[in-house]
Formats: C-alpha cells, structure tokens, sequence
C-alpha cells in the first residue's frame, strides 16, 4: 500500500466542521479509498436524489483526483437514467448503507445553492463518537449550466468503531445534516448506517 503524509483540511474557515479533521495518513488511517458513495443531488428536480457506488478500478483514489472523478459522476448522473454507466442504485436518501472504506460525496447540482466553507454537511453519530468521517473537503465543479457552479462536499469514511479498530461486524448509525437553505423533498431519510465487514482489503 502507498505510504501517505496526512492530508491538509481547509484552513481558511473561521469554525470548521468535525468532519474535516485530517486523519488519512495518521496511524491505523493509513487506508485510502478505492471507492465513492456519490449523492447527485438536483433540488430544482422534484425527487431527483440519486444514489451511485463507483468502484470500477484496482487501486487507491488518491485524494487529489477526487475533483476529476466526481466531475465524471456528475456528468453521468446529468445523462438520461438508460445512459448511465454506473446506474443509481438507490433514490431519495432511502436505505443508506455504507460497507466499504470509502469517499460519500454529495453534490448540489444547482448553481444558488451555497455550503459554508469548512463546515458544508455535518455527518455525526446518532449516539456514540464518530470514529469514521474525517478528511473532508468542499469547492465546486461545473454546473449543468455552462458558466455556472454547483457545491460539492465530500469526505471520508474509515469505517473504524474506535481509533484502532475497524468496525467489522458491528454496525453504527449516522445523521447528515444539509446546510441551511437547501431545501429537498422528498428526503425520506437523513442518515446513513456504517456495517460491516468494512474491507475486501485493503
């Protein structure tokens, strides 16, 4: 596995958000992603959340390419639903189940929408402390409208139940909170659950 000095969060913000503590790199967060939890999210759409799970490569998603591959979802997401290559494979924030170390990505795709730098989307234990969900970043990428942006926020997930251990065959419930403003219906959920086993390895 590639050795990796921890990743840098977002300086810039006045109150930064949980989420964006770095841990990749640090001892037992060495792990790095192969795989994306994206949300497409179109809010100018009745209904229109989708969700997508990429893991179509061999190796780790280095952190820098992040931006590249999740420009690649959107503009798969933005296809008519028969041309989409990975097809969505669940709508409207139901049945969220995370299973693999992973990036969970949301992405706005309306240009008004805004998040809070360094404290977009706050992703947090139902009950518990969250060993899970660090590394985050937010910017924006191209919007469906030429000249335009939209907001993406993504982050993390380690799948540990403490900071040594992974969670396995434990299970932990999560809430995600949108940033104010961003009105979605119908969100029929607004969490996740982490169950295990986390891996195929690594």
């Amino acid at each position: 596995m590639t050795s990796r000095t921890t990743t840098k969060g977002p300086t810039a913000a006045a109150s930064v958000g949980p989420n964006y503590e770095p841990r990749l790199g640090t001892r037992k967060y060495r792990k790095t992603p192969r795989c994306i939890y994206f949300y497409y999210i179109d809010p100018t759409v009745s209904g229109s959340i989708w969700h997508y799970y990429y893991a179509d490569r061999e190796d780790e998603i280095d952190p820098e390419d992040m931006e590249a591959e999740i420009i690649k979802l959107a503009n798969n997401a933005r296809k008519p639903l028969g041309n989409q290559i990975p097809p969505p494979d669940g709508a409207n924030f139901a049945n969220i189940v995370w299973t693999r170390k992973s990036y969970v990505v949301f992405l706005i795709d309306d240009p008004d929408a805004t998040f809070t730098t360094g404290n977009a989307i706050a992703i947090t234990p139902e009950s518990g402390t969250n060993y899970s969900f660090f590394d985050a970043k937010d910017f924006r990428v191209p919007s469906k409208i030429s000249g335009k942006t939209v907001p993406v926020f993504y982050c993390i997930n380690h799948m540990k139940k403490d900071r040594l251990n992974d969670l396995e065959k434990a299970k932990q419930r999560f809430r995600f909170t949108l940033p104010p403003g961003i009105n979605i219906i119908p969100a029929q959920d607004n969490g996740g659950t982490n169950m295990g086993p986390p891996v195929p390895p690594p």
